[in-house]
């Protein structure tokens, strides 16, 4: 069983000089749990998931009976019927009147129903829509943290390219001053090792710049003294590694993917729409009950008691109402029919949406099975350019090569360790991305 073992190559680098000692430092699941909690698209999605179980439970009430009530209070002057003589009369008349009504739906087409349906998978689609928030979200801070592990791998790898380059021009001094060694040699590994020098410069800034992204997709509020731990990359091992063929990373991301399943319920949102929009064509029923009394003062006349008018004027009512719809100018058939259009619009995004994660997934999985024979490539490229550097450095300490032959040397090494650590954060990044199509938590 062939293993491909991640490794720097040179076991001696030097510590990362973008890390600070003495700070806290986050681990991935942390600056996840972080960013999920901060997030402001996070924070929208769980509103709109709080908006759909309003609408959801005014669904669900409007199958329940209405109440209202009304207090009336009435002046008027001039003529008017006496309620003692039922004649026209100059008089002020002071007039109290209160209500009450209820009524509650029978029957309308399915259209309290197909609502109740209606919100339901909406409010299933928006949970599906937060998740889905989540999980792009959780692969995006993964990806900025892998590239600040990414960049502090490749500074390390400068780092000990200037080692190398300081420790040989120790070297140079003594064979200059024994005389095995014209001058110029030293002076050209001198000006290697300031360039050297920049190299590490540069690279340590990529590494800050790399965490200054990490912190602002956390949305933290202080970038000073962010730190992340940096996990065992380098004992990651695999094992006759072989991929899942991109039919079956399909058929799981089909299963799982929580965006696969909004788009789902929305079609089926939809498809519910033309149920409630054709419900418009069928007459509806009701029930209702109604109370109403009142008291009326005449002044300067006789009136009768608070206590009498209240208990002969009272007024009852109970009643079945019917309304038959018979023409609208069409805008029922026009509903129904934007309805219909509507289902076949979701059935398209559907389509596409499953075609276009579908494309994903064949170009994910292309590419993680090339960042697998790049690090084989590349493990074999880093042996060979050490063996050679190892020999071409006794050769150069014989006197027997020149130090422009040694950087040369050193420069194929450095080259293939570079190789080396990107093809094995290229792997990593290439896996993460199937994991995320197959539903599988990320972790480093």
């Amino acid at each position: 069983m062939k293993k491909y073992l991640f490794t720097t190559g040179i076991p001696a680098l030097l510590a990362c000089a973008g890390t600070l000692s003495g700070q806290d430092t986050w681990t991935l699941r942390e600056c996840i749990d972080y960013a999920l909690e901060h997030n402001i698209e996070i924070k929208q999605r769980e509103l709109a998931v709080l908006e759909s179980q309003v609408d959801m439970r005014d669904y669900r009430n409007a199958r329940l009976p209405d109440l209202s009530a009304g207090i009336s209070q009435n002046f008027s002057f001039g003529r008017a019927p006496s309620p003692e003589t039922n004649t026209y009369a100059d008089s002020q008349t002071s007039s109290t009147g209160v209500s009450a009504s209820s009524s509650v739906p029978l029957y309308q087409g399915g259209t309290l129903r197909n609502r109740i349906k209606v919100g339901r998978l909406d409010l299933q689609a928006a949970v599906e829509s937060l998740e889905s928030a989540r999980e792009n979200l959780e692969l995006q801070v993964a990806i900025y943290y892998l590239e600040v592990l990414y960049r502090r791998e490749l500074l390390k790898v400068y780092q000990q390219e200037l080692s190398l380059s300081q420790q040989q021009l120790e070297r140079a001094e003594i064979l200059v001053e024994t005389g095995l060694s014209p001058r110029t040699e030293l002076l050209e590994t001198r000006a290697q090792v300031a360039s050297n020098m920049v190299r590490v410069t540069s690279a340590a800034g990529d590494v800050e710049n790399a965490l200054l992204d990490l912190a602002q997709a956390l949305n933290l509020d202080d970038f000073y003294g962010f730190d992340i731990a940096e996990p065992d990359l380098d004992a990651v091992a695999v094992d006759d590694f072989t991929l899942s063929s991109p039919g079956e990373v399909y058929s799981a991301a089909l299963a799982v993917k929580p965006h696969i399943r909004e788009m789902e319920y929305r079609l089926e949102s939809s498809i519910a729409n033309v149920r409630v929009a054709r419900g418009s064509l069928y007459p509806t029923v009701s029930f209702g009950v109604s109370y109403s009394n009142g008291y009326s003062y005449v002044f300067s006349d006789s009136n009768e008691s608070f206590a009498k008018q209240i208990r002969t004027r009272g007024n009852e009512a109970v009643g079945v109402n019917i309304s038959i719809p018979i023409y609208n100018r069409g805008y029922t058939r026009s509903n129904i029919k934007r309805a219909r259009l509507n289902v076949l619009s979701r059935e398209l995004y559907l389509e596409n949406t499953k075609l276009n994660i579908y494309k994903e997934i064949q170009q994910a999985w292309l590419d993680a099975r090339n960042a697998v024979a790049e690090y084989s490539a590349s493990e074999i490229a880093m042996e060979a350019s050490q063996e050679a550097y190892k020999l071409m450095e006794e050769s150069f300490n014989l006197g027997r090569t020149t130090a422009l032959e040694l950087e040369e040397s050193r420069s194929k090494l450095i080259a293939s360790l570079s190789e080396q650590v990107r093809s094995k954060y290229s792997f990593i990044f290439r896996s993460k991305i199937l994991d995320f199509y197959m539903g599988v938590p990320i972790t480093l």
